[in-house]
């Protein structure tokens, strides 16, 4: 018994050995296609029993004959009576496998699996060139359904790169939140047209990825914006004696943040002076400038705020042959339209309109000074909440004016090289700038009643120090 056990197992060992030594052939099969082996041997096959391929032998032709019927793989064990002779591991693929292979080449994370004789794309997507590689296997794949992509969202991944994308278009603070194909987006924006900008921006940005966007939660803050819009009439000549030279736009903001630091420096009459509100009324003490005229705007991010100030003059227009009064229409009109774009920056578009009478200077009128000389400029410009900043300048000569019926502000110079250029006419040295101050209003508010706050504690100590003094003489007197 011993000795017939021994003989089992020595031929057993010896059949694994023969059958080690054997390396396994790959062979790839386009499904519905066939190939011929030949063979020097009648071969006993031995297979998986998998659906994917047929194996025969045609003793006639002593050839084997592989049949592909469906994707997947199957091992073929061919045996000459006890010795194993030839290992083919074969797999059946689609027509365009070489082509799959190379458009995934760069995608590791999908892989291709084989499930019910189908194709099946499997990992996950996190960008969009992974998804474009889908896309394009599945339309190389055609509609017959023999690849079935079972890939999923990397939604980690996709989220914060849709969060970093419009991040860097200004959004702050925004929730989004992937389910089930569909992108949550909650929050506050600042006006409505931020609202359709960043639901378009995301509803392209998720389409790459078949996903629609709901933005139901998203909503629109309260917060408004004050604009201060000031003419300041300025005495160039003095703020020249500051060592101030004021003879273009970027002169102008520059001049007007130094005349801002060097007021703010100490303290004048007892008060600390600080900002837009404090610069103007020092220069207005000391004669340097004073303000003609003054609006104070407040409206939502998004919305138009305007102004305008002008009249008509009537004036008596000579001919040949009668003497007629015309009306002529004069003034300015101001569009502003700010943006929030986000904690501490305000966008801003500004249009100016301005209309006068042509040549007024004129001591007699004929028929064709009845009409008027229009100019217009839209501006665009991004400011940082709380800052000013010097949107025009307007030249005037006082007596021509005067002798003209004109308002003496309401000449501004063709838009160009001379739009900022020197006013000095009519032996004056003064010049009209537009100031602009944005800033949020509630925030305008808090400073301005903190400015109250300090003004009221600094006159109460002025009070206390005249009281006082008054003791002190009372009491030297008694």
């Amino acid at each position: 018994m011993n000795k017939v056990f021994c003989w089992i197992l020595l031929s057993a060992l010896s059949l694994s050995v023969v059958a080690a030594d054997v390396k396994p052939r790959t062979l790839e099969l386009i499904r519905g296609k066939q190939i011929e082996i030949a063979l020097d041997f009648v071969p006993e096959i031995q297979t998986g029993g998998s659906d994917a391929v047929t194996v025969k032998y045609i003793p006639s032709k002593k050839k084997l004959v592989v049949s592909a019927l469906s994707y997947g793989t199957e091992r073929v064990v061919l045996r000459d009576a006890a010795t194993v002779r030839d290992i083919l591991d074969i797999q059946v693929r689609p027509v365009n496998w070489t082509l799959f292979r190379k458009i995934l080449q760069d995608a590791p994370n999908i892989r291709f699996d084989v499930g019910e004789g189908k194709l099946l794309l499997s990992g996950k997507c996190g960008d969009s060139a992974t998804v474009e590689r889908i896309r394009r296997i599945m339309a190389l794949a055609g509609t017959k359904g023999e690849v079935v992509n079972n890939t999923e969202l990397d939604t980690e991944r996709i989220l914060a790169d849709a969060q970093e994308f419009i991040r860097r278009q200004n959004f702050e603070n925004i929730s989004l939140r992937l389910l089930n194909r569909t992108v949550f987006v909650s929050g506050e924006v600042y006006d409505a047209a931020r609202r359709t900008q960043l639901t378009g921006l995301l509803t392209e940005y998720f389409r790459q990825f078949d996903c629609t966007v709901n933005s139901s939660a998203l909503s629109i803050t309260s917060r408004k914006i004050a604009m201060r819009i000031v003419f300041l009439d300025v005495d160039k000549n003095k703020l020249r004696q500051l060592g101030i030279k004021v003879d273009s736009p970027v002169k102008w903001n520059w001049a007007f943040g130094e005349i801002m630091k060097y007021f703010s420096i100490g303290e004048t009459r007892g008060l600390k002076v600080d900002g837009f509100s404090g610069t103007i009324d020092i220069l207005q003490q000391n004669n340097l400038a004073k303000v003609v005229y003054e609006v104070r705007l407040s409206t939502l991010s998004g919305e138009k705020a305007a102004f305008q100030q002008g009249g008509v003059l009537n004036v008596r227009i000579y001919s040949q042959y009668n003497t007629d009064l015309k009306e002529i229409e004069y003034g300015f009109q101001v569009n502003a339209t700010p943006y929030t774009l986000n904690a501490n920056t305000i966008g801003l578009d500004f249009d100016m309109q301005l209309t006068r009478p042509k040549n007024e200077n004129s001591w007699t009128r004929s028929d064709e000074d009845k009409d008027v000389a229009q100019y217009m400029t839209k501006s665009k410009y991004t400011m940082d909440a709380g800052s000013t900043m010097v949107i025009s300048s307007f030249g005037h000569n006082e007596y021509s004016d005067k002798q003209a019926g004109l308002p003496w502000f309401s000449e501004i110079p063709v838009v160009g090289s001379w739009l900022f250029g020197s006013t000095s006419t009519g032996g004056t040295d003064r010049e009209i700038i537009l100031l602009l101050n944005v800033d949020w209003e509630d925030r305008l508010k808090e400073e301005n009643a903190e400015a109250l706050k300090r003004s009221g504690d600094e006159v109460k100590k002025i009070r206390k120090r005249s009281q006082d003094t008054a003791n002190t003489l009372r009491n030297a007197k008694e």
